[in-house]
């Protein structure tokens, strides 16, 4: 007989042990099973829901409230292509360029306030207003965006252009002046990169 009352068919690599004929294990679950990815110390890491990309417009417009004084570095070009934007993104900018206007440059902390104390924006332009969603950004990256937003444009108008000089060849010069356009574009803005990924 075993000296420790066990019989030798009721050991186990467990270091269960069979008792009135029934099994009793270690009531250790170590967490290596094939039964899902659980940590040894708890329940399986609860990964946070994925975020949505944000858009260029979006960019833009966070990255002028939290530095505003960005917005007279801006060209008359690139200013009225702020203008034109849509919805909630053309009434953040307004907003914006209405408080530069009468105040100057303010620091986001300021506008923050502001904004929490006023309900001249609808719900989805001030929910855009957040001069904290890019605080490393650089002027070169604002730059770099509007440069995304009008290859966008001019690449829409080189299409529609492209659809009328079929009919009409008079516009072939004004197509390759917007291609022109358009390179010159693409070149700024690898420029604009290089230099916000050396900040």
């Amino acid at each position: 007989a075993d000296d420790d009352g066990w019989s030798a068919g009721a050991r186990s690599e467990g270091g269960g042990r069979a008792s009135g004929g029934g099994w009793r294990g270690s009531g250790k679950w170590s967490g290596n099973g094939k039964w899902g990815k659980w940590r040894k110390d708890g329940p399986p890491e609860v990964r946070p829901p994925r975020v949505a990309p944000r858009s260029p417009e979006d960019r833009v417009v966070q990255m002028l409230f939290g530095e505003p004084g960005w917005w007279d570095r801006l060209d008359a070009p690139e200013q009225q292509l702020l203008h034109g934007l849509p919805g909630a993104h053309g009434q953040a900018v307004a907003w914006l360029e209405r408080d530069l206007a009468e105040h100057g440059p303010r620091p986001w902390a300021v506008l923050r306030q502001v904004l929490s104390e006023q309900d001249e924006l609808s719900p989805e332009a001030r929910q855009l207003a957040d001069g904290d969603a890019l605080p490393d950004a650089c002027f070169e990256d604002l730059a770099s965006t509007l440069s995304t937003l009008q290859l966008r444009a001019i690449n829409e108008e080189i299409e529609a252009t492209i659809l009328r000089a079929a009919e009409d060849p008079a516009l072939l010069p004004s197509l390759r002046a917007l291609n022109e356009q358009r390179n010159a574009l693409k070149e700024r803005q690898k420029q604009l990169s290089q230099r916000a990924a050396s900040e």
